[in-house]
Formats: structure tokens, sequence, C-alpha cells
């Protein structure tokens, strides 16, 4: 298991995206930055981008990476998520 960040561009603001909104909150997360999603889950970084791109459209961006323990934020309200124990590292 890993800690996903995920970021998505979104590009027409008229779209209906609440697939995605709905996709990634079956997740354990945290929403603390409007496009960036902290995601705890099983998935590899490729299948949480491959769930996203079949939910978007061709203009759309979509950015995931695997965190690490080692970050550093600065009025970030989702420090207290990462830092609980139960995060899987």
């Amino acid at each position: 298991m890993s800690v996903l960040l995920v970021a998505c561009d979104l590009k027409l603001p008229d779209e209906n995206y609440s697939e995605v909104r709905q996709f990634l909150a079956k997740f354990t997360h945290c929403r603390k930055l409007d496009s960036v999603w902290l995601i705890d889950t099983k998935w590899s970084p490729d299948q949480m981008r491959d769930g996203l791109n079949a939910l978007i459209d061709r203009d759309d961006a979509v950015f995931v990476t695997r965190l690490a323990m080692n970050w550093a934020s600065s009025r970030f309200g989702g420090a207290d998520w990462l830092n609980d124990m139960n995060r899987n590292w």
C-alpha cells in the first residue's frame, strides 16, 4: 500500500466531473487543495492514472505519483491526515 498524490487539471469548467470526484472519494483520501487528492491505496500510480483516464476528457491532464514519508508543506490542511499512524507508507 502507499499514499498517492493525484493532481487533476480539468480544463472545461462547465463539464460535469462528478464521476472523477466520486471515483477518487471511494478511496481513503484527503483533499485540501482544489485539484490535488491524497489517496491511501493498494493501487499503483499507473492503475490510478488509467482509472482516471476512463473518466476525463481528451484535453484534461492527470499527474499521479507515490509519496514518501519525507514531505513538507506550509499551511496545508492535510498534514494531520498524512501524519496519521494509519497511513500506509
